[in-house]
């Protein structure tokens, strides 16, 4: 709703870690998610600029935003981090060149 109030444009980045690093299944989880965000932005008729990534999430979702006015990260109540999973969207929240929005789910 923020997106066509505003005029804005919405650029959705998708970060996979290497497949080494992702484990079983993760790459299917994320294309998931992708897809669901594709079809609510169509629904709303919002056009959706997405890039895919791949390599370490912080440092590449920190370069593919820069210049961009919010972030908006996703957060997983309940989520606790563990040494093999680390709390990625608390290192974007310190290292973004813009503002940012923590949106649970």
């Amino acid at each position: 709703d923020l997106v066509r109030r505003l005029g804005a444009e919405l650029h959705l980045v998708v970060a996979h870690l290497p497949a080494v690093a992702a484990g079983p299944g993760r790459r299917d989880l994320v294309e998931e998610r992708r897809r669901e965000i594709e079809a609510v932005a169509s629904t709303y008729r919002l056009g959706l600029e997405i890039s895919v990534i791949e390599g370490n999430p912080v440092r590449e979702v920190v370069a593919a935003c820069r210049g961009f006015d919010l972030l908006v990260i996703p957060f997983a109540r309940g989520r606790r981090p563990r040494p093999a999973r680390p709390d990625v969207w608390l290192h974007l929240l310190h290292e973004a060149p813009c503002s940012v929005m923590v949106a649970p789910f």
